[in-house]
């Protein structure tokens, strides 16, 4: 909040109130689906890109195992951990499909995601208690165009392995 107060010949006083809670972090901003999502980057190990053709011998195989340097990651798509988000992987064999690399104990996960939106600072804000008992979601933040994105605890989500609900579905529930 901002007060000003000002008197004649003195000058003028400005009060600015920050609330404590304000944290902001770097995020990588993703797309699964219609739906966007901010993941933090100290949760990022990092990014590679596959081939569909390479993405579909993965998924393919029993353990849907894809190794990367000296680590194993489960090869999952981001679409299906938040429900509804449907990913949509292209359907040229030698386009390029976006991996994600997240580290979570033995829950290692390399996180297929329809496109890289940008990686940029956000402010997290809490969300409501309607939401904060999602698994998966730490919080939110306001995009640049107005949008309200949801940014993800990935490690919990890849622990779990359960799906949350979209912010469309959030919203019309509400």
């Amino acid at each position: 909040s901002l007060s000003m107060t000002s008197l004649p010949g003195q000058g003028t006083n400005f009060n600015i109130r920050l609330p404590f809670t304000l944290a902001i972090t770097q995020a990588l901003v993703v797309r699964a689906g219609d739906e966007v999502f901010a993941l933090p980057l100290p949760t990022v190990e990092g990014v590679t890109r596959l081939t569909r053709k390479q993405v579909d011998r993965v998924m393919a195989s029993a353990d849907a195992v894809f190794d990367y340097g000296e680590h194993s990651y489960r090869m999952r798509h981001l679409g299906p951990l938040v429900e509804g988000a449907h990913g949509r992987l292209p359907e040229d064999e030698n386009a390029a499909v976006s991996v994600i690399l997240i580290r979570a104990g033995q829950h290692s996960t390399a996180l297929l995601v329809d496109e890289m939106l940008a990686s940029r600072e956000i402010v997290v804000k809490a969300v409501g208690p309607q939401i904060s008992s999602i698994t998966g979601v730490s919080g939110a933040t306001i995009l640049g165009d107005g949008r309200v994105v949801l940014i993800l605890d990935m490690p919990s989500l890849v622990r779990q392995q359960q799906p949350i609900a979209t912010t469309r579905e959030r919203v019309d529930d509400v």
